[in-house]
């Protein structure tokens, strides 16, 4: 490769209107198989007119020439292509990577042109063994060497890309003098097919190593003496380099490397973020154990796979609630729908011993779709086509108040007879009917009377009503009335008649309270899972802004701490760019840095979420005297269903909060990572 500076100066402003000259007006040209010595006294200029040949500085005017093609037009790109490829620096400092090996130093570079794993590290032992550094040493980090093999390394380095041409700022600077010289002819052998060009201050060095000595004095050129001529170009095998990125595995590995040293800062900053993810762990638990709560108690009530269904048509321009059970026949399309009937009408008020009870009373479905209520059945289920009921406990307390019995003794309620009157219809109170179950739902203090449809049915049928026949108050009902087979269906029923009749579920609820057409669909189970649904979902909500926002302050606190990673690795920055690394691959290395955190924090989150859930429950069922346990089911799998069929996907929430807490420190990550692009080479690597 040859070199040719023309008219390069570089100026320094150092006022508002004042200027300082490090370079003017240089001109010089270099070609392989020469050492260049450019000697001259502290302040001359030198290190800096090497930092333009290695294209870590710009010129203030004049041209780099290589290869006969001018760097005018070079962009960043251009330059990192250069100097991963072309140049081999060797600095003062050393400006190893301190939490790297030896051996993995040397590898670094050689990662940035694709030379496979293999090679590189066949390549990298060879080359620190030409150097003197064993394979015992190979593996020791800088800190565990000696000055003269830290520079060992460095050169081992500067050549592991088979470079055209050597930059070697003050060599020697740093050590004493016999291992200065031993650095000197160790320099000389393994670069002689190679363009050396050594800044020093030693003028002994400079005269006994080079083929040509170049005096500087204040930025300019004061003598160029030819020693001797240029050593002879020897044959050697290329490396097949090629230009690539750097990839996620190589930039995770320098991260991990480098938080390992900060090994506790990265956790509580991780721990942090933790926070928030295992919040929402346990929300989207409790959530879960909740629905299955409700889900199990919707299971309680006596009618809650029993629906009551209404649906108004508009005739001239009025709203009409239609009176033909046959409108609902699509409904028999459903495989879960077991029967379509009218429904009765309201019941009257309920007497034990002359006591009114204050009920709500519907029927039930028949006994071969009532399978869902015998675990939590006291008693037995209602006869078909009979006159016996099952209460719940509120309505049993009270029939134990009405006739003095045992208070909580439910099972004396067994047997007992309640009087039905239904005043509406002007029928008498004379007929009895016997509670045979009670039935353990969920104790809200409301009491409810379940009866058997067909035994009502035909009680109505058999009494005698003076104001007009049952058939014409069925024939003018109404309400009509869907039985399901299993209650569990319910949410799903509704979905289904949502969706085959085009309405959404406002719709539906406006058309139950008469002001617009369509079908509605209600039941107290409904009900009751609806507004329990709403209240969880609200609570739910309020919770998840909550720990939202303790995720936005773990992400600035990760963003802190990667803008103080960058400031500590600011050397590291350099060296990377020194050796080629690209803007991208800088980014990169901040970006898997964000990442990591962002993964510790996932991990650690759903893992404190798992210990802390039973400890939770056991402290709210010590403290509320409710029975807590399991009721926070953390989501292990999600049942996906597409055309029909159902994916069982196993962990994909836990996966998805991960997967949130990554992206959460991802973003965080973004501004540091831009701030370690923009660092010039030049200031990071002279905060050494």
């Amino acid at each position: 490769m040859i070199l040719e500076l023309k008219g390069i100066s570089k100026e320094f402003k150092i006022g508002k209107k004042e200027y300082f000259y490090a370079l003017k007006d240089i001109n010089l040209a270099f070609d392989k198989g020469e050492f260049i010595s450019i000697l001259g006294p502290s302040g001359c200029g030198k290190s800096t007119l090497l930092n333009i040949i290695a294209g870590l500085d710009t010129a203030s005017c004049g041209d780099l020439i290589i290869d006969n093609q001018s760097t005018k037009k070079y962009k960043d790109k251009d330059w990192d292509f250069y100097r991963k490829n072309n140049v081999g620096i060797i600095f003062q400092q050393f400006n190893l990577i301190e939490h790297f090996s030896a051996l993995e130093n040397v590898e670094l570079s050689m990662t940035l042109v694709g030379i496979k794993k293999k090679q590189r590290r066949q390549r990298a032992l060879d080359l620190l063994a030409r150097v003197g550094i064993d394979k015992e040493h190979a593996m020791h980090t800088p800190s565990e060497l000696s000055g003269g093999q830290k520079q060992r390394v460095a050169i081992a380095r500067a050549l592991a890309n088979d470079p055209d041409v050597i930059l070697a700022d003050e060599p020697t600077g740093a050590l004493d003098s016999q291992t200065g010289l031993m650095i000197m002819e160790l320099l000389k052998e393994v670069a002689s097919d190679k363009l050396i060009i050594m800044v020093t201050h030693n003028e002994k060095l400079a005269y006994e190593y080079g083929s040509k000595v170049v005096r500087l004095l204040d930025g300019e050129i004061q003598k160029i003496e030819e020693i001797k001529n240029k050593e002879e170009i020897k044959e050697h095998t290329f490396l097949n380099k090629r230009d690539r990125k750097m990839s996620f595995k190589e930039a995770f590995k320098l991260s991990m490397r480098n938080m390992k040293k900060k090994f506790g800062r990265v956790f509580i900053t991780a721990l942090a973020g933790a926070i928030g993810i295992c919040g929402i762990t346990l929300v989207l638990g409790l959530s879960n154990g909740a629905n299955a709560f409700i889900n199990e108690q919707i299971t309680r009530f006596g009618s809650s796979n029993v629906v009551t269904i209404t649906k108004n048509i508009k005739k001239d321009n009025k709203l009409e609630a239609i009176k033909d059970i046959k409108e609902f026949d699509f409904l028999k399309k459903n495989e879960d729908v077991s029967q379509i009937r009218v429904e009765l009408p309201e019941a009257g008020k309920w007497y034990v011993n002359d006591n009114n009870i204050d009920t709500q009373q519907n029927a039930l479905a028949p006994t071969s779709d009532l399978d869902f209520l015998k675990p939590y059945l006291n008693g037995k289920l209602p006869k078909d086509n009979s006159k016996e009921v099952i209460v719940n406990k509120a309505f049993a307390r009270k029939v134990i108040n009405a006739l003095n019995l045992k208070d909580d003794d439910y099972d004396s309620v067994l047997n007992k007879n309640v009087k039905l009157d239904f005043t509406s219809l002007k029928i008498p109170i004379n007929t009895e009917f016997k509670i045979v179950g009670i039935v353990d739902e969920l104790d809200v203090d409301q009491p409810f009377i379940y009866y058997d449809y067909d035994g009502m049915k035909s009680y109505l049928q058999d009494t005698k009503i003076k104001t007009e026949s049952l058939y014409k108050i069925l024939q003018t009902n109404t309400k009509f009335e869907v039985v399901l087979k299993n209650p569990h269906q319910l949410l799903s029923f509704r979905d289904w008649v949502l969706k085959e009749s085009n309405q959404s579920n406002n719709n539906m609820l406006a058309s139950y309270m008469g002001n617009q057409e369509g079908i509605s669909l209600t039941s107290f189970a409904l009900i009751f899972q609806q507004a329990l649904q709403m209240i969880i979902n609200l609570v739910q909500l309020v919770m998840i802004a909550f720990l939202i926002l303790a995720l936005v302050v773990s992400s600035i606190l990760i963003a802190i701490v990667l803008f103080a990673s960058v400031l500590e690795r600011k050397v590291e920055i350099g060296i990377l760019k020194a050796i080629g690394a690209r803007k991208k691959d800088i980014m990169r290395i901040f970006k898997a840095e964000a990442i990591i955190i962002g993964l510790l924090s996932g991990l650690i989150g759903v893992g404190l979420a798992f210990v802390l859930a039973p400890i939770g429950e056991k402290v709210v069922t010590h403290f509320s005297g409710y029975d807590f346990t399991n009721t926070i089911k953390i989501p292990l799998s999600y049942d996906l269903s597409i055309n029909n069929i159902i994916y069982h996907i196993p962990l994909l929430q836990i996966i998805l909060l991960i997967l949130i807490s990554v992206i959460v420190a991802f973003i965080a990550g973004y501004l540091p990572s831009r701030r370690a692009t923009k660092m010039e080479v030049i200031d990071a690597l002279r905060d050494e």
